[in-house]
């Protein structure tokens, strides 16, 4: 048990599982047994099979709280949220003060669109352990969505603290400061900044890579535009999606016409309209026939309100240890 928990710790997973297997095995009465190897089923990304080590703990051990948690977090990988949130419940009741739940509730509730509650159990998380960086960042993304952007713009800032090559915080930080922009001074070039940090930090990423690429090509302010490195940078978001999305490829259009070549742009973006409206998205394609008849005249779009263009949000849990 020992070897195989600090061989997880190190992040050995399959090493790790043998042990742990091992004494769930010599002592399959015992409760924390179970609840390790589900642990490390969770990190192999083995939810179903996590489901049944966890709730073996439970049957010999219906009060473990921490078993509780980290079956709701097993659950909820496997889609089953109102299952999820009343482990997340139990495991409150039983122990108040564990942060990772309260974490893991929270973030059920932001995909339940239950942002108040949401917040309340982020803030819980976060008195009881005021180091968690996924926290912030996921507390801040639901202050931004309810329009509170200089408390969102704190709570980014400190996950940022915390952990400095947080991708998702950098692109969720420049798009805080991107809405803040439109009244405050310096906040676009600092928005640029963190883009920057972000595609730094997972330089393969498409999404990331389209909202620096949306901002050197389309930003008002002259001093902020750089149409050479916006195509470079939308080249690359292209090319990494498989050339399908029709944003990035309307980014890629708006970036040639940064930087002058028209006949490009032009192309890029009839090729975004193309597959924009094969999809059906009547916003993207009023937005497309705008920018083209702009490209069609040799002109660049800017875009005066910046619009984040935001990432995909990616899920942080915490799996217990």
């Amino acid at each position: 048990m020992a070897l195989g928990s600090a061989l997880l710790a190190r992040g050995q997973v399959n090493e790790a599982m043998a042990h742990l297997q091992k004494a769930a095995e010599l002592q399959p009465g015992v409760a924390a047994r179970h609840y390790s190897l589900a642990n490390g089923l969770l990190q192999q990304g083995r939810p179903g099979e996590a489901i049944a080590c966890f709730q073996k703990a439970l049957a010999l051990q219906p009060g473990f709280a921490a078993a509780h948690n980290g079956l709701g977090n097993a659950l909820a990988q496997k889609g089953r949220l109102e299952e999820a949130a009343a482990h997340f419940d139990t495991a409150l009741r039983l122990d108040p003060r564990l942060a990772e739940a309260h974490l893991n509730l929270a973030n059920l509730l932001v995909q339940q669109k239950q942002a108040d509650q949401a917040i309340a159990h982020f803030q819980a998380a976060l008195a009881i352990q005021p180091n968690l960086a996924g926290a912030h960042n996921n507390l801040a993304n639901v202050l931004l969505g309810k329009g509170k952007t200089d408390e969102a713009i704190v709570h980014f800032e400190q996950a940022l603290k915390l952990q400095p090559g947080f991708a998702e915080a950098h692109n969720n930080l420049a798009n805080a400061l991107l809405q803040q922009g439109r009244v405050a001074e310096g906040r676009v070039a600092e928005a640029v900044t963190h883009y920057q940090a972000a595609v730094a930090a997972v330089p393969n990423h498409p999404y990331l890579l389209n909202n620096l690429a949306w901002v050197l090509a389309a930003c008002p302010d002259a001093s902020i535009r750089n149409g050479a490195r916006a195509v470079e940078v939308a080249q690359q978001a292209e090319r990494i999606s498989g050339g399908k999305d029709p944003a990035l490829i309307g980014t890629l259009a708006a970036a040639y016409a940064e930087a002058g070549r028209f006949p490009e742009a032009v192309a890029s973006a009839r090729r975004a309209l193309d597959l924009a409206a094969a999809q059906s998205n009547t916003a993207q394609v009023e937005a497309l026939r705008g920018r083209l008849k702009l490209y069609e005249a040799s002109e660049p779009f800017r875009d005066t309100e910046l619009t984040p263009r935001s990432a995909p949000p990616a899920r942080e849990t915490s799996t217990p240890q």
